[in-house]
């Protein structure tokens, strides 16, 4: 479980995105396009999963992607 220290949004939509640190201060970087949603930390992909059956989807909000997340992000 990686517990995000602190996160900010890069980009609002197409793509969604964030980048930020966990408390053990890796980095991490969020990305929500084409429906895709990934998640790495320290460049190395943790998650990545079709989440929206539209091929065309880019936003979501910080809530869902925790939503989406919860067995490996906690805020």
């Amino acid at each position: 479980m990686y517990k995000i220290k602190d996160i900010r949004q890069t980009c609002m939509a197409c793509p969604s995105q964030w980048s930020g640190t966990t408390t053990d201060n890796e980095e991490i970087y969020i990305r929500f396009r084409w429906g895709i949603l990934s998640v790495r930390i320290e460049d190395k992909v943790i998650f990545e999963e079709q989440i929206s059956k539209d091929s065309l989807d880019g936003v979501i909000s910080l809530d869902k992607v925790l939503k989406h997340t919860k067995n490996i992000l906690e805020r």
